[in-house]
């Protein structure tokens, strides 16, 4: 009877360890889990793709192992899903500030492309060539074809993309003045029109090849 109660003892203090020790190993778990968490939101936060897939793998890491810690402890369990919810807003947070950073990029780059193209602060979001007169148009067309000339060899598929669009908003601009033009200004417009169509047709084509051969290079690896 002594050795059955003995026996009895032992499992029960056996089984009281092991509750206690999954006990501290979900609370254990869940600290870990809060603490990155707040690391993360009080972090000097570097707003980048390759930041954040750091950031969201080492949560995914401490988040799992929470999660299954805590299966059986409804208040730890809690705990961590508050930490997770915490996570998700600041997700949500930092993904509206990587977008912001990423849109003021692709903008500066546009406006510096623009820039450099038509002069300072000429052609804006709208694309407007309102600025363009009868006077001014063979100079702006010269000026455009020469920085390109200048500059082909270092375009992209993308590249020569914004400058098509550039081109024929010019162009439209161009029949909106047509009028107004003296016979000698039309004359060089045009053979300026002919110089772009012939830089663009040798270029743009080795512009999408070379863009095509780096993509297969890149997959290579």
């Amino acid at each position: 009877m002594k050795k059955i109660v003995l026996m009895l003892s032992c499992a029960a203090m056996i089984s009281f360890v092991a509750c206690e020790k999954k006990n501290d190993e979900a609370t254990v778990t869940r600290k870990e889990l809060r603490d990155y968490v707040d690391s993360v939101k009080k972090a000097d936060a570097e707003y980048s793709d390759t930041y954040w897939a750091n950031v969201e793998a080492g949560y995914q890491s401490k988040a799992v192992k929470a999660e299954a810690a805590t299966i059986n402890n409804e208040e730890e369990k809690k705990k961590v899903e508050e930490a997770k919810s915490d996570f998700e807003a600041y997700k949500t947070k930092y993904s509206e500030e990587l977008q912001k950073k990423k849109d003021e990029e692709v903008y500066a780059k546009k406006k510096a492309f623009r820039d450099a193209l038509f002069g300072e602060g000429k052609i804006g979001a709208d694309i407007s060539f309102a600025w363009v007169d009868a006077k001014n148009i063979r100079s702006v067309y010269e000026n455009f074809v020469n920085v390109i000339d200048a500059n082909k060899d270092n375009y992209s598929r993308e590249d020569w993309d914004e400058i098509k669009v550039l081109y024929e908003a010019l162009d439209t601009r161009k029949n909106e003045v047509e009028k107004e033009l003296a016979t000698k200004d039309n004359l060089a417009i045009a053979k300026e029109k002919v110089r772009f169509v012939a830089i663009k047709a040798t270029n743009r084509p080795m512009a999408k090849a070379e863009e095509n051969s780096d993509a297969k290079d890149m997959d290579k690896k």
